[in-house]
């Protein structure tokens, strides 16, 4: 054997021994779930708030994140928005305090933080929200347009005119229903009933 062969050949040997041990560790990590984010904060000042909506918004994580996102939005609108932003939030936070009468408080608190959200951006900025149409409905009383907005939740906005309403997803298991403070919208195969003005309609794509 040639002098020096056998240690390059050790050499080379344990080269491919790390590489090939280094390949099925990074395909292990592959494979191990990715560690999810406490659900909850662990701040012992929650237990100190009374209120039953504050503490829990205090305790989860996800909430807490959201109010933030949500204030720094606000911040942000104040001089856009103005007055009309200040009522519709105030409304929105009769929403969210009404909450605190759920069982399924963190849940609700989740849904309202997260149309909040949508509601904002839909509002004052169209251009970050992937949206379909508006698609026209003939309704007996009126011609509706609704889009499609590629939201989380998703949601649609109905709209007549220079009035519009917001309606998010809510399933249910029957079929496809978006809810809203003054509109629903219950989309049936290129047809749909809409709920405008106080009044069910039925409707049928154009």
């Amino acid at each position: 054997m040639l002098p020096g062969f056998r240690p390059l050949m050790w050499a080379c040997c344990t080269l491919l021994c790390l590489s090939s041990t280094a390949g099925l560790a990074e395909e292990a990590a592959k494979r191990l779930p990715a560690k999810r984010p406490p659900s909850r904060t662990d701040d012992p000042a929650c237990r100190l708030i009374s209120d039953r909506v504050n503490r829990t918004v205090c305790e989860r994580t996800v909430l807490v994140a959201m109010d933030k996102q949500l204030k720094s939005k606000m911040q942000d609108l104040a001089q856009q928005g103005g007055a009309e932003l200040e009522h519709s939030h105030e409304r929105w936070f009769q929403r969210r305090n009404a909450c605190g009468q759920r069982r399924d408080i963190r849940r609700c608190l989740e849904q309202v933080y997260g149309e909040r959200l949508i509601e904002l951006d839909w509002h004052y900025h169209k251009e970050r929200i992937a949206a379909q149409g508006p698609i026209p409905y003939l309704c007996p009383q009126a011609e509706l347009a609704v889009t499609f907005l590629a939201t989380e939740p998703p949601a649609v906005v109905v709209q007549q005119g220079e009035v519009s309403e917001l309606a998010f997803l809510h399933p249910d298991g029957m079929g496809v229903h978006y809810r809203g403070v003054a509109t629903d919208f219950d989309e049936q195969k290129g047809a749909a009933r809409i709920q405008w003005q106080g009044q069910w309609q039925q409707c049928q794509q154009q």
